[in-house]
């Protein structure tokens, strides 16, 4: 419907996607506080709402990311920590491991393709061939901008 609305008849819109179902409820939280922040300053900053936008000190332009997801079924056991988006991660650390459902023995390693930051961790849960786990922004093909 967004898509059609932006292409079709030129109507400006915007998606906002962060944190999913499943982590603590504090992350949750601040993914939720994060989302309606940002989405009030868009609207300020668009003269749709009165007052000035909340502009960061920084933000990332990124230009090429990757999604790590497994290549079959099984449990997604995640090897980083749960502490929120943006965590650093080396080429070559490991994300997570998929494991099977019985006798739960390692099917496949799930490692950073490069050097970058996490935008899309998983929690522990079922997965099939494809679903989502892990995206990683490239190192290489971002830059920070004040």
């Amino acid at each position: 419907m967004l898509g059609y609305a932006g292409e079709e008849l030129g109507i400006p819109s915007v998606i906002s996607e962060i944190g999913g179902a499943g982590f603590s409820p504090d992350l949750e939280e601040a993914w939720i506080e994060t989302n309606v922040n940002g989405m009030l300053s868009i609207m300020r900053h668009l003269n749709i709402l009165p007052g000035e936008p909340n502009i960061l000190d920084r933000y990332m332009m990124i230009g090429k990311t990757h999604r790590v997801n497994p290549s079959v079924g099984g449990y997604l056991h995640p090897e980083i920590p749960e502490t929120g988006l943006m965590q650093e991660v080396k080429q070559g650390q490991l994300l997570g491991r998929a494991l099977s459902s019985y006798p739960f023995e390692e099917l496949e390693q799930l490692k950073a393709p490069v050097d970058g930051w996490l935008y899309l961790i998983a929690r522990p849960y079922p997965v099939n061939p494809g679903d989502w786990a892990f995206g990683v922004v490239d190192a290489q093909h971002a830059v920070w901008e004040e």
